[in-house]
Formats: C-alpha cells, structure tokens, sequence
C-alpha cells in the first residue's frame, strides 16, 4: 500500500522526467463543394475552409525502488472549423409562436384563425392576399401543421427585399438558423500506466454549426427502403388522440408540403457533444512469468471504439450520435481483445 506521505515523498524527490509539450499546427484549408442558394445571393460552388489545430501534451513519471513506475499522462488537442460554414449558414423557417402552446404547432380551429388573421393583416399592409404554401384558403390548414413566420416579400428592382406581405414561401420566408457556421472542439487524452496495467482513453468534445432532429417522410413505393419510424413521434400531436402531443402531424405534410417536415427552428436541437471515442486497457505480463517460456514480453489489451455519449440531444434518445435514422450501415460500438507476444 501507498500512503500519501511517501507518494508526496515520490513526486517531489523522485521524479525522473516531466515533460510538457506543446502541439500547434499552422492554419490549413480544405475545398469543399457546396449545393444550394439563398435569396439575392449567387454563391460560388467552391470554397476553401481554414482549419486551425492546437493543442498540449503533459506527462509525468513518477518511480520509486519501493513501488513500480506509475505514469499517468494528459493530452489536449484543440480544433476550430470556420470558412465555408460561417459563408453559407443553415436557413429555414421560424417558426410563429403565438399559437395557443406556444410552440408553433396549430392544435385548433382557434389556432388556425388567429394565424391566418397574421397573415391577413401583414397581406393587407402590403397590399397582397394571403397564403400559406401555396394555399389561398384558410380552410386548407389543419390542426397538427406548422405555422411559420411571416419574414419578408418578393425582391425588389434594387435587389433588396420587401417587408413581410402576408404569404409564406420558401423563397421569402427562410431565415438563419444558427448564428454562426462554425464548429469548435477539442480532444482529450488521458492514460496512466502501473505494475503493467495501461489505460488509456480518448474523450471528444465539439459544439457549433447546426442539427436537428432527423425528419423523414414515410414512404411506401418499392423502389424506397422502408424504415420504422423514430420513437419520439408516439408523442405525434393528433386531433383526437393526443392534444398535447409535442410534435407535429407528420401525415399533414402529405396534404401541404413543407407544412411539417421542411427546416425549421422547430426541428433544431442542441449541438454540443462529449464521448468517449475510444478505450484501451492492457496489462503486461511480468518477465519472471515468462522466461521460463522463453518469452521476451507479452501483453493483453482490450480496446473498445464509438463508445457511450455523455450527452444526447435527441428526444427519447431514439438514435445515437454515430448514425442518421437512415442511415444503410450503423457505426458499430466494437470491442476487441488483444494479445502481442515477443520471443
């Protein structure tokens, strides 16, 4: 056993080497290619994007004649995604909250009258009819549809855009839906080694840029991979069964499209993230184990990849941080043991 007077004894008197090490990369660029268009923009279709990495490195090993070497070791490396993203940030729709939850989901005759008086009354101003993807008929729109914001008019002869008329189109009414395109993050190493035992692990951390809940259509051609739907929509909002469910009618984008499913900060979740991306113990076999064997060293590991999130935004939890909901193949949690031997 250690007591802490001679580990203190150890640190400060028998301390053999420290070293700390610092990583710094010169910013680099990579060429990506992007699709898509915003309103009154013409984009390029390439772009560089500058990517910039840094980072430190701490280890301290610590021996003593009455205990065995032990090492325990940090190492941070820092990244930041910025360029391209930052140029062509993600757009949609906003959602309009004064429905009766708030929350931007039509639940009731009342909801629907409300927000077709909005629209009316910003139509009116700009001497326009309303309408709502291309719906003209209030009577058109059901309970368990999105309503959106009204945001701005068609283009004008200089090239800027009209105030909010009363029509909700894509063309018109698309906004920023994160502030910035950037992504940040940074990786942590840790390890330590004693009496042969190794552990090491890998903890990834990022956050910026934009995500949302994964929203598909269901289809049922037979030429279509047919996918069961995600758990969150049991809590689907339904005119009869489920008044207060959270989320939209996914079955109303049939009769309006875009009127559920299209990019809105309705969808948009959290992007913060923090796993373990991968973990090693090994443990080395003693030297007086194996001579008799005429083994010069042997080791057994274990080594696990695409492990546990400390953190996940998804509602329900009802798919990793690895793999969209359509995704043909799944990133595998793996584990494999090992076993290095030298004669």
């Amino acid at each position: 056993m250690i007591n802490s007077e001679a580990f203190m004894d150890v640190f400060i008197q028998k301390v053999v080497e420290e070293v700390i090490k610092r990583i710094k990369n010169r910013p680099k660029t990579a060429l990506v290619v992007f699709s898509g268009a915003a309103i009154g923009f013409k984009q390029a279709m390439d772009s560089l994007v500058k990517l910039k990495n840094d980072g430190w490195q701490l280890k301290v090993f610590l021996s003593d004649e009455a205990m065995h070497v032990f090492t325990p070791s940090y190492i941070q490396e820092n990244s930041v995604r910025e360029g391209a993203s930052t140029i062509f940030p993600t757009y949609g729709y906003k959602v309009w909250r004064g429905t009766s939850s708030g929350d931007g989901i039509l639940r009731n005759s009342d909801d629907i009258e409300n927000y077709w008086n909005y629209l009316s009354a910003n139509a009116e101003a700009a001497g326009t009819s309303p309408e709502y993807l291309g719906v003209k008929d209030a009577s058109q729109l059901k309970p368990g549809m999105l309503a959106y914001q009204d945001l701005g008019g068609v283009l004008n002869e200089d090239g800027t855009q009209s105030g909010p008329d009363g029509r909700i189109a894509k063309t018109q009414d698309y906004a920023k839906l994160n502030k910035s395109g950037k992504t940040y993050g940074f990786t942590t190493k840790l390890g330590a080694e004693w009496k042969g035992i190794s552990f090491n692990m890998m903890i990834a951390t990022s956050w910026g840029g934009y995500r949302q809940i994964d929203v598909n259509k269901i289809t049922t051609s037979s030429g279509d991979m047919l996918w069961t739907p995600d758990s969150f929509w049991e809590d689907m909002f339904d005119e009869r069964n489920n008044t207060t469910g959270k989320y939209p009618n996914l079955g109303l984008d049939n009769r309006i499209s875009g009127s559920v499913i299209a990019p809105s900060d309705f969808w948009s979740i959290s992007t913060f993230r923090c796993y373990i991306r991968n973990l090693s113990i090994g443990y080395t076999l003693p030297k007086a184990w194996l001579s008799p064997l005429k083994i010069q060293s042997a080791k057994l590991s274990l080594t696990g990849n695409n492990l546990w999130d400390f953190y996940n935004p998804y509602p329900d939890h009802y798919r990793n941080m690895y793999c969209g909901t359509t995704s043909l193949y799944p990133t595998l949690r793996t584990w494999s043991l090992g076993v290095n031997v030298s004669f």
